[in-house]
């Protein structure tokens, strides 16, 4: 499900202005607004350098992520990381959200969450995963 990008979201090593006019967020104010939102940047330089390279997706990711922490509250576990696959050449972010229970209408709320941004999602060039793994939140987390 995730779209294949050809271009190569690594140019440079650390986080650039994503619009040398200032027209768009620089990837730092958006892991900044993420951080605010006590959600966890795995691996903030590749992430950063994945926004630089796809600054429609840039802004949308905030706006995500804060409905997200909207929907499962602050005890909720959100994660931000760049996936790799392992099999091809494919990156992508996944949003991953952990609970400290779950119940039956979990994935329902994680598509109700990104539902309103599907249509920015899909003409962003860069592609988001909202999704949970079923494991447990760390309890003794300081959000």
């Amino acid at each position: 499900m995730s779209k294949s990008n050809n271009q190569n979201p690594y140019r440079g090593s650390q986080p650039a202005l994503l619009d040398p006019d200032g027209l768009e967020p620089a990837a730092d104010t958006v892991l900044a607004a993420l951080t605010a939102q006590c959600i966890t940047v795995a691996n903030e330089t590749e992430i950063a350098a994945y926004l630089t390279a796809h600054p429609d997706l840039a802004k949308i990711v905030p706006s995500v992520g804060a409905r997200l922490r909207e929907e499962f509250g602050k005890d909720a576990q959100l994660t931000l990381r760049l996936y790799r696959d392992p099999e091809i050449d494919d990156r992508y972010l996944s949003l991953n959200v952990r609970l400290v229970g779950y119940d039956d209408r979990t994935m329902e709320r994680v598509d109700r969450v990104s539902e309103p941004f599907d249509e920015q999602l899909c003409n962003a060039s860069g592609y988001l995963l909202v999704t949970t793994d079923f494991r447990a939140a760390e309890t003794n987390r300081n959000v």
